[in-house]
């Protein structure tokens, strides 16, 4: 497994007003322009106007202070920021910007972690923009999207669709835009997914795969995609919500009503920031929107054995817009 790095650019250079190192990469429809490396992400090389500004810099003094007298974040409609130990501080300025400073020592996977996280994530909710907590493939030229909260399966059932051959559109976060036609899009993250353990181990991934290990205390590891990596966005179809159950055989429900906003409510990416901020009335029109014109399912699994060849099965058919055998229908 490759190790961790340790960021280099650290201590006063990158505080330096005259500091103009950038990257720029294309990230979930959005240019952004970055001081730190984040080769994860698919490179920009257009002369354009970011919409995103990553720069590393000294936090304002009233942040420094809070820090000290031992706060960890402060979420409120003018200011949003949050530190972690011995990794970073991040400050989302506004719409446009995420300033971040350093600890000295920090390791770079887990710096670009919480920026690709959280920090981004937070910025996303800002912009009004919609992000769903889940992965996203394309199968027959139409998105979808895999939700449902922690070990529900969203990432393993991610994987098998895109080893299956299906293209993968995003990881852990999905965000839905539009086009000039105002269709509700999937707009492409980057080509990488995070997997734990035993999903690695499922499906033979190893160091010939260049995968790494990011996260030591849940055994998650990043892998790669180099191939079947959709660039563009996809017109999103449906939205799948997973969960483990106590039964025997995996059900499907087809979601209608008020039901549907709820659950994009609920898979929201950050969404609890919003009690901080409060929700923008554009942000929740476009909720209503995409649970008017986007089909909803719950697929729910039994906790014990492997499933996914019925999961899959129940995707592809709810997809081209046929019924799923009865064994698989539930009632809602």
């Amino acid at each position: 497994m490759m190790p961790n790095k340790t960021i280099k650019i650290i201590g006063e250079t990158i505080m330096d007003n005259n500091f103009i190192l950038k990257h720029t990469y294309l990230v979930y429809g959005l240019i952004v322009q970055s001081q730190i490396s984040l080769p994860e992400l698919v490179v920009y090389d257009k002369e354009e106007v970011p919409d995103v500004i990553i720069s590393c810099v000294k936090l304002r003094a009233n942040i420094k202070n809070a820090i000290k007298e031992g706060k960890d974040h402060c979420f409120e409609k003018e200011q949003i920021w949050f530190s972690i130990k011995k990794v970073a501080t991040y400050y989302v300025k506004d719409v446009n910007t995420i300033q971040v400073e350093l600890f000295k020592g920090a390791e770079e996977q887990y710096v670009k972690t919480f920026l690709l996280g959280s920090a981004l994530g937070m910025l996303l909710i800002k912009r009004n923009s919609i992000a769903i907590h889940g992965g996203s493939v394309v199968i027959n030229e139409k998105g979808i999207i895999l939700t449902g909260c922690s070990g529900s399966g969203k990432s393993t059932l991610t994987a098998a669709l895109r080893e299956k051959g299906y293209d993968f559109l995003a990881d852990d976060v999905s965000v839905i835009g539009e086009d000039h036609q105002n269709n509700l899009m999937i707009m492409p993250g980057y080509p990488q997914q995070k997997l734990c353990s035993d999903a690695v181990e499922k499906f033979q991934y190893s160091d010939e795969h260049n995968i790494r290990k990011i996260d030591e205390d849940r055994n998650k590891y990043a892998i790669p995609i180099t191939k079947k990596f959709r660039k563009e966005p996809c017109k999103l179809k449906a939205i799948y919500e997973l969960s483990a159950n106590d039964i025997e055989e995996v059900k499907v429900i087809n979601i209608t009503g008020m039901e549907r906003l709820n659950i994009i409510f609920k898979n929201i990416f950050r969404f609890g920031l919003i009690n901080y901020i409060g929700m923008d009335p554009s942000y929740l029109k476009k909720c209503i929107q995409i649970a008017k014109n986007v089909d909803v399912y719950k697929i729910m699994r039994p906790k014990e054995g492997y499933t996914i060849v019925e999961q899959i099965e129940i995707i592809e058919t709810t997809v081209k817009g046929r019924y799923c055998s009865e064994k698989f229908m539930e009632k809602y």
